[in-house]
């Protein structure tokens, strides 16, 4: 047995007896504390952690995002150098023509003649 062993548990034996030797209510505010004392050492490790996992997540995200911006502004740099400039418009000294309106007929229905009767001569 190791020496650190040894030291280790002559330390548990103490405690225990230590503990033995409490009355019960002793005993019991000893554990709650024990156990309120553990948790609370727990939640600060895992708070500890987790903040430590939000900070590298946060530097990746910001990391990344610098990479998009660069790679961006590497690709318009080079849309920018392989287009050519638009055409420039050509100028004219001409008049614009413009086309006359044409006003169309109003469709009329046809006319129907009327005849008048013609009167009776038999009698």
């Amino acid at each position: 047995m190791s020496d650190h062993h040894h030291a280790r548990k002559e330390e548990y034996q103490r405690a225990f007896s230590a503990f033995d030797d409490l009355k019960l209510e002793e005993k019991a505010f000893f554990l709650v504390d024990a156990a309120m004392t553990t948790v609370a050492r727990a939640l600060e490790s895992a708070g500890r952690a987790l903040s430590r996992e939000l900070d590298n997540l946060a530097q990746t995200v910001v990391e990344a995002e610098e990479a998009v911006e660069e790679e961006v502004a590497d690709a318009a740099e080079a849309a920018a150098e392989a287009t050519p400039p638009p055409p420039k418009k050509k100028t004219t000294t001409r008049k614009k023509t413009t086309t006359k309106k044409t006003t169309a007929k109003k469709k009329t229905s046809p006319r129907t003649r009327t005849t008048k009767p013609k009167p009776d001569t038999d009698a």
